[in-house]
């Protein structure tokens, strides 16, 4: 019986999303939410999947939190946001 496969998928999800992929969940959501030129900060107090962002929706410049936790292959967003007038 051979156990590494087992072993390899517990320590992915014990270990859970790696930072980038956090990121890269975050910047979907931003995305599909119609932000364009995006760019994410990540405080280090913050948890992880938690960002600071800057990004233009409908022609206006915006700044803001984006929260992108992961959940047994779930994402689930929240977003934050102050635009200029």
């Amino acid at each position: 019986m051979h156990r590494w496969p087992a072993l390899a998928l517990f320590l992915l999800f014990a270990c859970g999303p790696a930072d980038d992929d956090y990121e890269s969940r975050a910047r979907a959501v931003l995305e599909r939410d119609g932000y364009s030129d995006v760019a994410l900060t990540r405080p280090a107090d913050v948890p992880d999947g938690e960002y600071d962002f800057t990004g233009t929706r409908e022609g206006r410049r915006c700044e803001g939190t984006v929260q992108a936790r992961v959940s047994g292959g779930t994402t689930t967003s929240m977003i934050s946001e102050e635009c200029a007038e």
